[in-house]
């Protein structure tokens, strides 16, 4: 009796301690799990985190892209426009029918120095034809200053926006600043004989014109990832 005791004992001990074990692997496995679901829950969150911001910065500068793009070839073709309007036959009012105060009137609106106003309008008191002549010389200078004007303006933009543009685009609008500066300074310091280069600096202009065109409605068109 007492040996079967023993052994009913034993088997119920032999019970208790495997249903302890069983309990705590069986803890120890949930809460392994446990941890392990959040450590995939916050690698989850991290990485929609991080797709997220990349979507974002994508966003930003496919945007940015599309701002800089239109604005780059706006700038091109003012300058362009500037430049060769330097040359060639030129359509300019006689201002013969001008009076002192449309004389005044003109030059402020063409943001001339107000002293220089006042030295052409003294002029005009004087001698009308002199007056008219020294007008033009100095809108002449006016135009001149301009036209550099808007062509720093375009490179300046385009430097600034490189890291916006394509190894295409970069290349037509380097050769395109290259030529219109080459025009900018035949314009000023024109060699005689030397026109025909002008005319082919202008044939050059025009087909890196319509390549740019090109390349940036193409550009625009579409999006593309790196």
């Amino acid at each position: 009796m007492e040996i079967l005791t023993s052994i009913l004992t034993s088997t119920i001990v032999a019970g208790i301690v495997v249903s302890l074990f069983q309990a705590y692997y069986k803890f120890k496995a949930d809460k392994n799990l446990e941890q392990y679901k959040q450590s995939l829950s916050q690698l989850t969150e991290n990485l929609k985190f991080d797709l997220q911001r990349r979507i974002q910065d994508f966003s930003l500068y496919t945007n940015k892209r599309h701002e800089k793009l239109p604005e780059l070839f706006r700038l091109l073709l003012i300058a362009d426009s500037k430049i060769r309007g330097l040359f060639g036959g030129r359509r300019s009012l006689t201002f013969q029918e001008f009076n002192r105060k449309d004389i005044e009137k003109y030059l402020l609106e063409h943001q001339v120095p107000q002293g220089k106003i006042e030295t052409v309008l003294i002029a005009w008191s004087v001698n009308k034809e002199e007056a008219i002549k020294e007008m033009n010389e100095y809108l002449r200078v006016i135009e001149f200053s301009e036209a550099r004007k808007s062509f720093y303006e375009a490179k300046n933009f385009y430097i600034l926006s490189e890291l916006y543009l394509t190894e295409v685009v970069t290349d037509l609008a380097e050769r395109f600043l290259k030529a219109l500066g080459d025009l900018l300074i035949y314009s000023e310091y024109p060699e005689p004989g030397t026109h025909n280069n002008r005319f082919e600096l202008h044939a050059e202009l025009d087909n890196i014109t319509n390549q740019l065109r090109n390349a940036l409605k193409q550009e625009l068109g579409i999006s593309y990832y790196k």
